[in-house]
């Protein structure tokens, strides 16, 4: 019975059917296919009402139950109270059942016959079947392509906002350093005319002073070594750690303003330069948009370290 029913499986019966196949015949494969090969050469009835006829559903099996128990009762009683009148008529029916006919048995190669044709068409079923599954397969791996493309096209996209956002934030910067040295050079600017304009005021008030002929011997000068063109400064931010200052090197005729610009770019600060304040510890002492437009050399400020904070 098992191996039977493995090989109905594998033919692609349904197990309704093949219960029904098994139940209604001695249980051999061949059997079996036979049975079921009639039973599709039945006419076909799927309406509700019709169910009870279906070889194959429960309401069938229920029903055959139902008319062996009742065939068997029914007989037990009947041969309980049976006369020699009616044993007398039995015996006349059976022996007119006797003289019908019993179906042939199918010779083994027209049962083999069957079982190919069988074969055959569960073959097609079964191609069928897998047909419809890659089918399905295929339209399940366009809907997960077209899921991963836009999940790509997703990604892709905010990339390309978080790049564009990032260059945004780059123009803002730069266009933020041009304004902050345009103030410091006005600064600068102002500061030399303002320079100018007391120069002229002190050269004007001054009485002319006439020349002495005679002019007094002036000592010669030791000879000194030049000075220095260039200079090294330590910057730290205020809140970076004491060993976290970092040395660049001007020239000494660079004013304190663009030393604030290279402080803000170099140390990574969000404020503008014009609201730099350096401090020096010895001595103690802030320098302040006031100071930008004067020179390190004029402010003492040769290889010196600085902090550099928030105004």
């Amino acid at each position: 019975m098992a191996e039977t029913r493995r090989a109905l499986v594998e033919m692609g019966f349904s197990a309704g059917k093949i219960e029904a196949a098994i139940r209604n015949t001695s249980g051999t494969l061949e059997d079996a296919v036979t049975w079921l090969e009639e039973l599709q050469n039945r006419p076909t009835n799927t309406s509700t009402a019709n169910l009870a006829d279906d070889p194959n559903s429960a309401f069938a099996f229920e029903k055959e139950s139902a008319q062996s128990n009742t065939t068997n009762t029914t007989t037990t009683a009947s041969d309980s109270s049976t006369t020699p009148a009616d044993e007398s008529s039995s015996s006349e029916t059976q022996s007119n059942n006797t003289s019908t006919p019993e179906p042939i048995p199918l010779t083994a190669e027209e049962r083999e016959a069957r079982l190919a044709v069988l074969r055959e068409k569960a073959a097609l079923r079964r191609a069928e079947k897998e047909k419809e599954l890659a089918k399905e397969q295929r339209q399940n791996d366009v809907i997960r392509k077209k899921r991963d493309q836009e999940s790509i096209n997703a990604m892709e996209e905010l990339q390309r906002k978080e790049a564009a956002k990032e260059a945004q934030k780059r123009r803002q910067q730069a266009r933020e350093d041009a304004a902050a040295k345009q103030r410091i050079k006005d600064l600068i600017e102002a500061d030399k005319r303002a320079r100018a304009a007391a120069k002229k005021a002190n050269s004007s008030a001054e009485p002319s002073t006439t020349q002495s002929s005679t002019t007094q011997a002036q000592p010669k000068p030791a000879a000194n070594r030049p000075p220095p063109t260039d200079t090294k400064i330590r910057l730290r931010a205020e809140n970076a750690p004491p060993g976290g200052a970092k040395a660049f090197a001007f020239p000494v005729d660079t004013v304190l303003g663009e030393v604030a610009v290279a402080a803000v770019r170099e140390l990574g600060l969000d404020y503008d330069p014009a609201l730099v304040v350096f401090v020096s510890n010895f001595p103690r002492k802030e320098y302040g948009v006031n100071e930008f437009p004067h020179t390190i050399q004029e402010l003492n400020l040769l290889n010196s370290s600085l902090v550099v904070k928030r105004r």
